[in-house]
């Protein structure tokens, strides 16, 4: 009789086994659907189906099929597992009766992420968001505690020893429950996807509790495996991890300080109610750092360079000093200027600002206050992506002016506008619509033009069309394609 245990063991003999890299294949894959997706012969369909070259072993497809409410039931086995990503990889390839996988069939809220795809600068979303979800995993549970980063790019020698210093010892500097906590929040980290993927770090937060219940947990399983924690604890601790899990990445950057601290103050009040959660709170930067770090890769490989690593340092500086409760004060303009730099590719020699204060003067704007504004804006949704894969300073800059210039005329100068002020980048937005823009904004102040036409609450410039609203306590301008 094969017990509950022996299930666990076969599938983790299965998975040493394997010679297979999944990460390396589906970035190899994934690759591959993007030449298809640029040339309009990507089928979401195919591209999101199991890959029919893989040959799944027989052993696994019965061991998945007749076992799977075995599996379930040991489920804190297989995600603390040493071979957790190839266990997940594994059953994510096995197919299994009206359910996408086996993985799905095991956490149907895995399943309903499977067919959603993304375009745009993303590599491994093209071929479902679950395997955008994987190799993030696979980053946070396999490669960073080895110290290794995967074999899938030609990395630099920051990435190298990012990987094998600093972020195995945040993974290190984790207790067995918080590392438990870290692998579970990871896989379900983007299930908020399957309601919408803008906004999807708080749609999921709603989701949790059916989540963790499709895994099997409960407060008798978590003392069965030697977990000190109640599940209303460990169920807060994910939500507070998938409703930030992108935080590492924009704070201070796409966000303010101001935001990213309002962000943080209801979660700090949260934790107020139970000392396992005040104890887990110290370790939260960490696991946004380990989090963010995957979630980036898993995007493209190639978006860990020496300026984001640079980012994610600062992200990280900036979540501990606020649960530390110190409020420091600082110099806004360079600040602000930094955070500009953020925005950029990593160039050999940084801009020199006084070139870009020459550019900010001749478009109207106080350079030392355009500095400012920046720093206080409140959000640059989705600006990370886009804005990187501008071609130089001058571009990035342009689009600021831009909206800047809108910002000012709906809005008004002050700082305190900025502090309210979101702006919000549409997802369909391609690199070279802004770069357009840039071009025809960059021309049309040399020539002293008119950059665009305006209406009492849009701005048709370029490619891009600038829209305004009032939604409480905020000021939202929304930048989309003009069509």
């Amino acid at each position: 009789m094969v017990t509950m245990d022996d299930s666990v063991q076969r599938l983790e003999s299965i998975a040493r086994s394997t010679r297979l890299d999944f990460h390396v294949y589906f970035r190899q894959r994934s690759l591959a659907l993007r030449e298809l997706y640029e040339t309009a012969s990507y089928q979401q369909d195919v591209a999101t189906a199991i890959p029919g070259e893989i040959c799944v072993d027989a052993s696994l497809r019965t061991l998945v099929e007749t076992r799977i409410e075995d599996l379930r039931a040991n489920v804190l086995s297989l995600l603390t597992s040493p071979l957790t990503a190839r266990i997940l990889w594994c059953m994510y390839c096995c197919p299994f009766p009206g359910f996408h996988s086996g993985l799905a069939r095991l956490c149907p809220s895995l399943g309903a992420i499977a067919p959603v795809v993304r375009g745009g600068p993303n590599v491994y979303k093209l071929s479902g968001w679950l395997v955008h979800v994987l190799a993030a995993y696979s980053t946070v549970t396999d490669y960073i505690p080895k110290g290794e980063l995967p074999a899938t790019y030609n990395w630099h020698d920051d990435a190298r020893e990012f990987f094998a210093s600093g972020l195995k010892r945040e993974y290190e500097a984790l207790d067995r429950t918080g590392r438990m906590v870290l692998h579970t929040a990871t896989l379900g980290h983007d299930i908020g996807v399957a309601r919408s993927i803008p906004d999807h770090e708080t749609r999921g937060v709603p989701l949790v509790a059916q989540y963790l219940e499709e895994l099997g947990l409960t407060d008798a399983v978590l003392r069965q495996n030697g977990f000190e924690v109640a599940l209303v604890d460990l169920s807060w601790a994910v939500q507070s991890i998938v409703q930030n899990h992108t935080l590492i990445n924009r704070a201070s950057v796409e966000f303010s300080t101001e935001r990213t601290a309002e962000k943080m103050k209801s979660l700090m009040a949260s934790a107020q109610s139970s000392p396992w959660r005040l104890s887990f709170l110290k370790h939260l930067p960490g696991i946004l750092v380990l989090l963010g770090v995957g979630d980036l890769m898993a995007v493209d490989d190639a978006l860990l360079t020496p300026r984001s690593i640079a980012q994610i340092h600062h992200g990280h500086e900036t979540l501990e000093s606020i649960i530390r409760g110190e409020k420091g004060t600082c110099d806004y303009s360079k600040e602000g200027f930094q955070r500009f730099l953020h925005f950029l590719k990593d160039y050999c020699t940084p801009p020199c600002q006084s070139e870009l204060d020459t550019i900010i003067a001749q478009a109207g704007h106080r350079p030392d206050r355009f500095w400012c504004k920046f720093y206080h804006l409140q959000e640059l949704h989705f600006a990370l992506t886009l804005l990187r894969c501008l071609p130089d300073a001058q571009a990035v800059l342009s689009i600021l002016i831009l909206l800047f210039d809108f910002v000012d005329s709906h809005t008004g100068r002050t700082d305190e506008n900025y502090r309210t002020t979101r702006v919000e980048f549409d997802h369909s937005l391609e690199a070279a619509d802004l770069m357009r823009t840039a071009v025809r904004m960059t021309d049309a102040r040399r020539s002293g033009c008119s950059s665009g036409t305006h209406d009492r609450n849009s701005w048709r410039a370029g490619e891009l069309e600038l829209t305004y609203c009032q939604i409480p306590s905020q000021n939202l301008v929304c930048v989309k394609k003009r069509y």
